[in-house]
C-alpha cells in the first residue's frame, strides 16, 4: 500500500507542475469555480531544473519512488501554412522538456532495485498526419526519448516505455457528435478507454523483462490510415 501512495503522490506532483488546471485546482485549495489561475509567489518555473528537484524533493521523505508516468501534455493546433514557432517551443516544453527533466532527475536518485519510467505517446504516430503539427512532433521526440532513455538506464535496472492510446476522450473544438462517432470508427468497433491505459500500466508494472516498448492501444484504427485528425472527419 505505501508503494501505491508513493506512486500517486509522484504522478500527481509531475502534473501539478506542468498542468496549469491541476495547479489550480491544488494549490487554492478551493472549489474550481473559485480557483485563481495565478501560481502563487513560492511557485517554480515549471520548465527549469530547480522545478523538478523539488518535485522529487517532496518525495523524500516516501519510500524510494519506484514509478514516474509522464501524462501531462499540451495538445494545440497548428500545421502547415499555420506553423507556429512560439506553439513548437510551448509543446516541446510540455511534451518533451518536462519529461526529459523527470526522467533524469529519477535517474540521478535512483540508488538500487527496480524502476519504470511510462511516458504516455500518441497512436496517431503509427498511422501520422500532419494536423497539430507541433504536436506530433513533439509526441514523435517523446517516442525517441522513451528509446534513448531505456537504453541509457537499462543497466540500472530503470525500464522506460511507453503507451500510445487513441482517441479516448473530446478534444477542445470536438463536437460531442464527431466524438461519439469517431471514437468507435475503428476495426474492433470499440472505443478506447481510460482503463485500458491503466490495463497497460499495471502490465508494464508487472512485466519486468520489458523496457524500450511502445504499446499502441487504438482498436487497430492505425490500420485505417486516416489522413487527417479524427476530429476533422465524420460528423461535425
Amino acid at each position: 500500500m505505501r508503494r501505491v501512495v508513493q506512486y500517486v503522490v509522484l504522478l500527481a506532483l509531475t502534473l501539478l507542475f506542468v498542468s496549469p488546471l491541476l495547479l489550480m485546482l491544488v494549490t487554492s485549495f478551493k472549489s474550481p469555480g473559485e480557483a485563481s489561475q495565478t501560481p502563487p509567489s513560492w511557485f517554480p518555473n515549471p520548465f527549469t531544473t530547480q522545478a523538478y528537484e523539488r518535485i522529487f524533493g517532496a518525495a523524500e521523505a516516501l519510500p524510494p519512488v519506484r514509478l514516474l508516468i509522464n501524462n501531462a501534455a499540451r495538445f494545440a493546433w497548428d500545421g502547415f501554412g499555420e506553423f507556429s514557432a512560439e506553439e513548437f517551443d510551448a509543446h516541446m516544453a510540455v511534451n518533451v522538456r518536462a519529461a526529459a527533466l523527470l526522467i533524469d532527475q529519477m535517474a540521478r536518485r535512483h540508488r538500487d532495485g527496480e524502476a519504470l519510467v511510462v511516458n504516455l505517446l500518441d497512436s496517431k504516430l503509427s498511422a501520422p498526419n500532419p494536423d497539430y503539427l507541433s504536436y506530433t512532433l513533439s509526441k514523435a521526440a517523446l517516442a525517441s526519448l522513451t528509446e534513448l532513455a531505456a537504453r541509457a538506464l537499462a543497466s540500472r535496472s530503470i525500464r522506460v516505455n511507453g503507451i500510445a492510446p487513441g482517441l479516448m476522450l473530446r478534444s477542445s473544438g470536438q463536437s460531442e457528435e464527431n466524438f461519439q462517432a469517431m471514437h468507435h470508427n475503428n476495426p474492433l468497433h470499440r472505443g478506447v478507454q481510460p482503463s485500458d491505459v491503466i490495463a497497460a500500466i499495471r502490465y508494464l508494472v508487472g512485466a519486468g523483462a520489458v523496457t524500450g516498448q511502445v504499446i499502441t492501444i487504438d482498436s487497430g484504427q492505425r490500420f485505417l490510415g486516416l489522413e487527417r485528425d479524427v476530429q476533422f472527419l465524420g460528423p461535425q
